[in-house]
């Protein structure tokens, strides 16, 4: 079992990254529109 809670741990570390990786490619796009409507 402990093998599988190393597996399991390293699954949930990747899947961690991509969603951090995700979402900081996400961001910056809101600061785009905030420009826009400051310039409107």
């Amino acid at each position: 079992w402990f093998w599988e809670f190393v597996n399991a741990t390293f699954i949930r570390d990747m899947l961690m990254r991509l969603v951090l990786t995700v979402r900081s490619n996400l961001i910056p796009s809101p600061p785009t529109y905030n420009t826009a409507h400051d310039y409107i």
